[in-house]
């Protein structure tokens, strides 16, 4: 394999045939010593025999193979078969960009203290072409936090910035330290919905993120993936509700309200009002849900708040082996 990898490149692959090859292409022209590890899922394509061609023509590419159990198990697989200080988790159809990670890995020789460093993205489509994410790029690259009733810069990619608002890409733009990964519990293979989004908040309880602006990757939008933005956006209300089952003190719990309810509590203003204003049923609607969401992170808030913090450490996902 040459030399001692830096950081591992976990696939999950499930039936990716049609993007895997210029995903591992991407990773092939990464510069930092790196070992890829291609999980295939139980696929019926011709996943494995892209990925195995890989391996047999460059040693930094290893290819594993389980009974399809989902992206959680196999990035749970990836992790278990590689003893990598960093981790990173790209999804078969997205692309790191160039340089990504060894501009990702240096960040992270001079913040020893950071659990990992996210970067941004851009938006491709099934093509390859540009493609508008949304709003979701500025998400990440200008987080906020909740003070007091406001909305307020967030200069630290943070616990309480994490659960006010989105603030982490999808998965190929985020590297996590192992330690730090394990410390965490590894994915919860509870959460079949932002389980990454899940697991991004409870490292943060450990440190901050930082954020690398000269870093980023190409995010694919096409019908058969899991999860869209709105997708992602609806298992980011799950994950903060998980969050306050798990956290480990009141102070976070409260915290993890405190930045959910401002947060809805806004979105719900604005759209209750432009709703009414415009005559919009769709905009009023969208709103009425944001003060529902409002209302079940408080109930969430509360339940957490009565059950004793022994009880909800216990619930902590275990990490998986080493």
């Amino acid at each position: 394999m040459g030399a001692t990898p830096e950081i591992a490149v976990i696939i999950p692959a499930y039936n990716a045939s049609a993007y895997l090859a210029e995903t591992l292409h991407a990773v092939s022209e990464q510069t930092v010593p790196l070992e890829c590890l291609v999980v295939d899922d139980g696929s019926s394509d011709d996943t494995v025999d892209i990925a195995t061609s890989f391996a047999q023509s460059d040693a930094r590419f290893r290819v594993l193979s389980q009974e399809n159990g989902g992206p959680v198990a196999a990035r749970s697989t990836g992790v278990a078969h590689t003893t990598a200080p960093l981790l990173i988790f790209c999804d078969a159809d997205d692309l790191l960009g160039p340089q990504q990670l060894s501009t990702m890995v240096s960040a992270l020789r001079h913040t020893s203290r950071a659990p990992g460093a996210v970067c941004s993205f851009s938006g491709i489509d099934e093509q390859g072409d540009i493609r508008d994410p949304g709003s979701y790029p500025q998400w990440v690259s200008s987080p906020v936090r909740a003070s007091g009733f406001t909305l307020a810069p967030s200069e630290r990619w943070s616990f309480d910035a994490a659960v006010t608002r989105l603030c982490f890409p999808p998965p190929a733009g985020v590297v996590v330290r192992r330690e730090a990964y394990l410390a965490a519990g590894g994915f919860d293979p509870r959460v079949t919905r932002s389980e990454d989004y899940d697991l991004w908040v409870r490292v943060a309880e450990v440190g901050d993120f930082i954020f690398v602006p000269q870093a980023t990757f190409a995010y694919r939008a096409h019908g058969a993936q899991r999860s869209q933005t709105q997708g992602r956006a609806q298992g980011a209300v799950r994950a903060r509700g998980r969050i306050m089952k798990i956290a480990t003190s009141r102070r976070r719990v409260l915290q993890a309200w405190h930045g959910s309810a401002v947060f809805y509590g806004h979105l719900a203003y604005q759209r209750v009002r432009s709703g009414l204003s415009q005559r919009s049923w769709s905009t009023l609607r969208a709103g009425l849900l944001n003060c529902g969401i409002v209302c079940l992170v408080t109930w969430w808030a509360l339940l957490a708040l009565l059950t004793p913090t022994s009880r909800r450490v216990a619930r902590r996902p275990r990490a998986h082996a080493a």
